[in-house]
């Protein structure tokens, strides 16, 4: 995408751009958090197994993989991204549901550690290409994923690195294990929240586009068709770079 294209792209989607770059800031966090403290984390649980990284993590990938692999199997674009939604949302419950049982002592830390994976990367990965192509394909915008993927991952960096800061500085006096499970309390809820708006923004945003054939708000919408040249441009409201 040119500059004007980009500009083009966030205009017609800036909610549900809003709610993708919250959640995947959210996914970034934690899924930095595990991966690079992951030592420290499974030392609070008093887990010191070396082959442990190797157990949990390899199971994650496989089951993550397939999932991910299935989605090819569904052809139809609107049907495919909100499947993906699904699968996000499905992920922070599934991560939420762990922690809870946890804490009340229905799993052990590896099954926890494990399940909180798997729900992480069900959420994250999505994001990393299939979700944005999806996106794209159903509204038939030309262009490609770069632009968001970069976006995206500076946010979500950005993100990473002042909760680090905060972790440090402000809560210094917590273990790694404390502080991972009460992010994924919070990473839980409030991905899971914003999982549900951006579904429901990016439904409506199909209707309008399928009623309007135009990703412009509906009502914008409708002011360029009233105001067109009947002859000449009625059927000419779609974006331009569409």
């Amino acid at each position: 995408m040119d500059a004007s294209q980009r500009k083009a792209f966030v205009k017609s989607f800036l909610p549900g751009i809003v709610f993708t770059l919250i959640i995947y800031v959210l996914l970034t966090i934690l899924r930095d958090m595990r991966d690079n403290f992951e030592v420290e984390i499974w030392a609070t649980l008093n887990i010191h197994d070396n082959h442990i990284y190797t157990k949990t993590d390899t199971l994650v990938s496989i089951t993550v993989l397939v999932i991910m692999g299935l989605l090819i199997l569904i052809r139809n674009n609107l049907k495919a991204f909100i499947v993906i939604h699904i699968i996000i949302i499905s992920g922070f419950a599934l991560a939420a549901l762990a922690t809870i049982g946890f804490d009340l002592h229905l799993i052990g830390p590896v099954a926890w550690m494990s399940i909180v994976g798997l729900g992480l990367y069900m959420a994250y990965i999505p994001y990393n290409a299939i979700f944005y192509e999806r996106m794209i394909a159903n509204f038939h915008f030309a262009g490609n994923i770069g632009f968001i993927i970069y976006l995206s991952d500076s946010m979500g960096y950005l993100g990473s690195a002042s909760v680090l800061i905060y972790r440090e500085f402000g809560t210094a006096d917590i273990s790694w294990g404390l502080f991972f499970k009460q992010t994924v309390y919070v990473v839980s809820l409030v991905g899971s929240i914003f999982g549900f708006a951006s579904l429901i923004y990016f439904k409506r945003k199909t209707f309008i586009y399928k009623k309007f054939k135009t990703t412009l708000p509906k009502t914008q919408a409708k002011d360029n068709l009233l105001g067109a040249d009947r002859s000449v441009e009625a059927n000419k409201i779609i974006l331009k770079y569409e």
